[in-house]
């Protein structure tokens, strides 16, 4: 069927949501729905306060699904300089501190 995870990048600053569908299975709101899930128990799990998600610049349907994915345009480079690439994440939400 295909995959949705998070992996690091080159540079180990840089988490990276990564995803891949069979063709039978695209456009059926799979990657929203893992890539969600994914993002999540990450999250709890406490391991990173962002994640990265990275597309090149002319595959609509991922910076589609990256944007579904509730993240926002970022000027990271978390593949060094490169102009095919478009970069989002999103960030962890911290509980606001009681006194």
């Amino acid at each position: 069927m295909g995959y949705v995870g998070v992996e690091y990048c080159p540079n180990p600053a840089y988490s990276d949501i990564r995803f891949a569908l069979l063709p039978d299975f695209q456009g059926k709101g799979y990657i929203q729905e893992a890539g969600q899930a994914v993002i999540e128990a990450i999250f709890t799990l406490g391991k990173h306060d962002k994640i990265y998600g990275v597309a090149l610049t002319d595959n609509a349907p991922s910076i589609a699904a990256l944007k579904k994915l509730n993240m926002q345009a970022d000027n990271a480079e978390p593949y060094g300089v490169d102009a095919r690439l478009r970069v989002f994440s999103i960030s962890r939400v911290c509980p606001r501190s009681r006194m």
